[in-house]
């Protein structure tokens, strides 16, 4: 567990806390932009939500559906900006289009920004009708692009292009400099219903 979070020494601490059944009820990761909290956040809603070993590469139906930040379980909102780490992915991705890694990593990214979208959060807000077309264009261009075999690089780089300009119109249009009430009242309605899997995690 934890094998996608590179050089932060803090997950280890966490690794051998969580190994050892000492893990906090709850938990509060806080630091420096771009350090790595949010993805040791997911990886560690994922380790909770395994139903085998917690490995990166665990086959599990749970560990699959995080790994592509799917899970009904997970939500994640706030105003945090995404459009650096998207364009840092993408170039990864294009420096290295044979590289499975730097694929999820980019599809990941993406999904990040996607999720904030989720229908838990979006019930009676207005502008969801303007920004659905934006979200509905993304979801189908990361199924394209999942399934664009390697070597189809002009395709890639064009479709990669076509992705980040989707996610800067989605951020752009839909996430404030605040998080508004109502997404945290359905928030914490959410939290009270029952999870599909083991347990959720936002």
């Amino acid at each position: 567990m934890f094998e996608n979070i590179i050089e932060q020494g803090a997950v280890f601490q966490l690794r051998d806390d969580l190994l050892s059944g000492k893990n906090a009820p709850s938990m509060l990761f806080f630091g420096a932009s771009n350090t790595g909290k949010g993805s040791a956040a997911l990886e560690l809603a994922r380790f909770f939500s395994c139903e085998e070993n917690a490995a990166w590469k665990c086959s599990c139906p749970s560990c699959e559906q995080h790994r592509y930040l799917r899970h009904d379980d997970l939500l994640i909102f706030g105003p945090r900006s995404f459009i650096a780490e998207i364009n840092a992915c993408k170039s990864a991705f294009l420096r290295n289009p044979s590289s499975l890694s730097a694929k999820l990593l980019f599809f990941r990214s993406l999904r990040k920004l996607m999720i904030r979208f989720s229908p838990v959060l979006m019930e009676d807000e207005p502008k969801l009708s303007k920004i659905n077309p934006v979200l509905q264009s993304l979801d189908d261009k990361l199924t394209e692009f999942w399934s664009t075999a390697d070597g189809q690089e002009s395709v890639l780089e064009k479709l990669c292009g076509s992705l980040v300009k989707d996610a800067v119109v989605l951020e752009n249009e839909g996430i404030g400099s605040i998080i508004p009430v109502g997404q945290i009242r359905l928030a914490s309605y959410w939290c009270r219903l029952a999870p599909n899997g083991k347990r959720k995690h936002w």
